[in-house]
């Protein structure tokens, strides 16, 4: 196949896609996305959550060590808080035992 006839499939390949909305829809797409993502957002549970704040707090430095394992740049700071988390979540797991 020559390269003028590449070029005259791609265009066509293109004149379709534009055509069915492959390259339209990109914006309705990601309204779509954003309301699906916010639809969670407004939920209210209505579970009320009877954790004390010690428990509370745990969960949220469990959150902060898993995310500066994630961000951090330093492996040795990355492997100390993937130690630390690893040892938080089997104290956590042997409280919910004993």
């Amino acid at each position: 196949m020559s390269p003028v006839d590449r070029v005259a499939e791609n265009r066509a390949l293109l004149e379709i896609a534009a055509k069915e909305g492959s390259l339209n829809n990109e914006d309705v797409f990601r309204d779509k996305l954003e309301k699906f993502q916010n639809r969670f957002r407004e939920h209210k549970p209505s579970v009320i959550d009877v954790s004390t704040d010690a428990e509370k707090q745990f969960r949220e430095d469990l959150e902060v060590l898993n995310a500066l394992a994630s961000l951090t740049a330093d492996r040795e700071v990355r492997r100390l808080c993937l130690a630390t988390l690893r040892a938080l979540q089997f104290l956590a797991r042997t409280k919910d035992n004993g």
